[in-house]
């Protein structure tokens, strides 16, 4: 029975190490399913300088598409400083760059629907992000932490922004959310200077565009959403325990679940 579990346990080791089928001028893929393929990592080598993700790779007389990134390949790369991702790709993993402190510029192809939560998390060098037109989903914390994180800006296709979104990316001072977007989280852009300046608060509320996405928890009595208002975000109002009445316009189309989560004085 021992040499039964000594034999798993070094299986096991072996598969944690080697998570990979093959590897192609030094990208490191795994297969999914018919002819498709992610890029991934290999433990022991980690990706450095610029890196150019192929649309299609070759192996053994097979040629492989190229569609997803894997859920942390990148992560913790403190030497890659840019990434070319190829029109093909559909989905970026979670932690799929988180703390690539040297990541400088991403380009990411109209091809992406979804990024992951935490995909670019902790990018600390990241000073822009053009996110293409066909992107509909920003997960949880995508680039919360990217502390030069100046300028992002968001397609038309957009349809949800995750919680924490842009949390703490201090110096992003702007941002457009266009009507395409129906689902917004919490906290997206606490921390960031969007948030931190005094002026974009209007009556204790913080609104970009239509949207309604914080109200200070000091906010008291009666409170009345700004005119022309389309989405109230996930716990928009939470925690306001002071306040005892809210006007909504008929503008609203979408009001997130929790938005009025431990409001307890509401009538």
């Amino acid at each position: 029975m021992k040499r039964i579990l000594s034999l798993l346990f070094a299986l096991m080791c072996a598969l944690a190490t080697w998570a990979y089928d093959f590897k192609v001028n030094n990208i490191y893929y795994s297969k999914r399913f018919d002819n498709f393929v992610e890029v991934t990592s290999d433990t022991k080598t980690p990706y450095s300088g610029s890196v150019v993700i192929p649309a299609t790779v070759r192996y053994n007389g097979t040629t492989y598409t190229v569609k997803y990134i894997d859920d942390e390949a990148f992560a913790d790369c403190n030497k890659l400083t840019s990434i070319t991702i190829p029109e093909g790709v559909q989905h970026i993993g979670q932690e799929a760059f988180k703390n690539c402190t040297a990541l400088t510029s991403i380009n990411i192809p109209s091809s992406v629907k979804e990024i992951g939560s935490e995909a670019f998390s902790v990018c600390s060098s990241l000073s822009f992000a053009l996110l293409p037109e066909g992107l509909e989903s920003i997960e949880e914390w995508a680039f919360s932490d990217c502390s030069r994180l100046a300028y992002i800006r968001i397609p038309n296709s957009l349809k949800q922004i995750g919680s924490g979104a842009f949390m703490n990316c201090s110096l992003l001072a702007s941002i457009t959310i266009p009507e395409s977007v129906t689902k917004i989280g919490s906290g997206i852009l606490k921390g960031t200077a969007i948030y931190n300046n005094p002026v974009n608060w209007e009556n204790g509320a913080l609104y970009i565009d239509d949207c309604l996405l914080a109200v200070k928890e000091s906010t008291a009595g009666d409170f009345q959403i700004r005119e022309n208002t389309r989405l109230i975000a996930y716990c928009a109002l939470s925690r306001s325990k002071n306040l005892t009445s809210v006007t909504i316009p008929s503008s609203i189309k979408r009001i997130s679940a929790g938005a009025f989560a431990e409001s307890h004085s509401l009538r």
